[in-house]
């Protein structure tokens, strides 16, 4: 009777959508940087409502992290110093914006280690078919370990369904970073010259889950250009 008079589930879809925005052509964010250029441009230059599917998933990625915070608040044996803190990395004509999940420290020697955790959630119920950090996900925690003078960063994959989890060491390497680096500069430069970028995705075993979903799946495959 309720939902005659109420959609209840419109409520959730609702709140969930009430914080979308344009995206600004200056600012890239860390997790867009390892994936698909096309598809970051498209994002900006002709954006679209997020799926209702997806905003859910979204959500329930943010309770694993926060389960995970709340995991390295409770024990002694590390010091979260940080969660959740913004950044902003200014380069020439744009900036590398976000928030890191979680800054904690370690003793080591006696000395406090400062490590980066980037929590990265998992569809299913299991992660063992991660042998390894994805590549995209080492551009993305590269900037986030720059902009803290970390040395130290864990990748923390989180199965969603079950909380079955994996973790893999990832040391700060300066060729990623100037990598991470290019790759938002060319982002930005193809979104500045109105240039359509090449489809990564299509052409990438990595991040070929992307065009699976991909609004502009349709307007990738005939090259169409949106105008700023």
């Amino acid at each position: 009777m309720v939902d005659e008079i109420l959609c209840l589930s419109d409520l959730i879809d609702d709140y969930l959508r009430r914080d979308e925005k344009p995206l600004p052509i200056d600012e890239i964010h860390p997790h867009e940087i390892g994936l698909c250029f096309r598809h970051n441009y498209y994002k900006r230059l002709d954006p679209r409502p997020t799926p209702k599917n997806k905003l859910r998933l979204f959500k329930s990625a943010d309770f694993a992290h926060a389960f995970i915070r709340d995991v390295l608040g409770s024990t002694p044996k590390v010091t979260l110093v940080g969660s959740e803190k913004p950044f902003s990395m200014p380069f020439d004509g744009f900036k590398i914006v976000g928030r890191y999940d979680d800054l904690i420290t370690v003793k080591l020697a006696g000395k406090d280690l400062p490590v980066l955790i980037e929590v990265k959630s998992v569809s299913g119920k299991t992660v063992e078919h991660i042998r390894h950090v994805k590549p995209h996900h080492l551009y993305q925690i590269h900037p986030y370990m720059m902009a803290n003078k970390t040395p130290l960063g864990v990748a923390w994959y989180i199965a969603r369904d079950t909380f079955a989890d994996r973790n893999f060491s990832v040391f700060y390497d300066q060729a990623i970073m100037n990598e991470s680096v290019m790759r938002a500069q060319v982002l930005h430069q193809h979104l500045a010259d109105n240039r359509l970028p090449p489809p990564e995705a299509r052409t990438s075993r990595d991040i070929k889950f992307l065009c699976w979903l991909c609004p502009w799946w349709r307007e990738c495959q005939r090259e169409y250009n949106p105008k700023r």
